[in-house]
C-alpha cells in the first residue's frame, strides 16, 4: 500500500491570512513609496530654494565685491591726488595702499612697491635719513606691537623735510588693527 500524495495548486495551496498579509504589505509598500516620494520631493524643493539662496549670496558678494574694487579704485585715485608720498601698513606689516608720490620718493615702481612690507619700506627709506637706526627701531616697536599708538619724525639727509611714522590703531569688524602711515613733510 502506497502513501498518496495530493497537491494542491492555486488559492487552495495558500496558508490562511496569507492574502491579508500580501494585501497589507502593499498598502505599506505603497505608503513608503509615498513617505520617500514626498521626501525625495521636499529634498529637491529645498535644494532648489537652497541653490536660490546661495544665487542670491553669489549676487549680494560679487555687488559688495564690485563696490569694495570701487571704493578702493576711489581711495587710491585720493590718495595719489595728496601732494604728500604716503604709505598705508597694515598691523602685519603688508602693504595696505601707498600713492605715486611715495613711489617716486623712494624711486620704485609702483608694482614693486606693494609687494613689499613695511620692514622692507623703511629699510629703503634709511637711505635717505639723518639717522636711520631711529626709524628701524620705530618700525620695529610698531611691528611688535601695533596696537599702541605712535607718532614719530626723522629729518631727511638732504635738508628737504622729513619723514613722518604715525601708527593709529583701528579696531575693525575682525578685531584686526590696521594703520600705518608714513608720509613725509617738508621743512616750513
Amino acid at each position: 500500500s502506497g502513501a498518496s500524495f495530493s497537491r494542491k495548486s492555486g488559492p487552495e495551496s495558500l496558508s490562511p491570512g496569507l492574502l491579508d498579509r500580501v494585501s497589507l504589505e502593499s498598502d505599506e509598500l505603497t505608503a513608503l513609496s509615498e513617505t520617500v516620494s514626498r521626501i525625495t520631493s521636499e529634498m529637491r524643493e529645498k535644494e532648489q530654494t537652497l541653490t536660490g539662496d546661495m544665487e542670491s549670496r553669489n549676487q549680494a558678494m560679487q555687488k559688495l565685491s564690485r563696490n569694495l574694487q570701487e571704493q578702493a579704485a576711489s581711495f587710491e585715485t585720493a590718495l595719489n591726488s595728496m601732494d604728500l608720498p604716503i604709505c598705508l601698513f597694515e598691523s602685519n606689516g603688508g602693504m595696505l595702499q601707498v600713492n605715486q608720490r611715495f613711489c617716486q620718493l623712494l624711486g620704485i615702481q609702483s608694482e614693486r612697491m606693494r609687494g613689499m612690507g613695511m620692514l622692507a619700506v623703511v629699510a629703503e627709506l634709511r637711505k635717505q635719513l639723518v639717522s636711520p637706526e631711529k626709524i628701524t627701531a620705530e618700525a620695529e616697536a610698531i611691528y611688535r606691537k601695533p596696537s599702541v599708538a605712535r607718532d614719530a619724525v626723522f629729518p631727511l639727509q638732504d635738508g628737504s623735510g622729513s619723514v613722518r611714522m604715525y601708527c593709529v590703531p583701528i579696531f575693525g569688524e575682525m578685531s584686526s588693527l590696521v594703520g600705518v602711515i608714513v608720509s613725509t613733510e617738508e621743512t616750513p
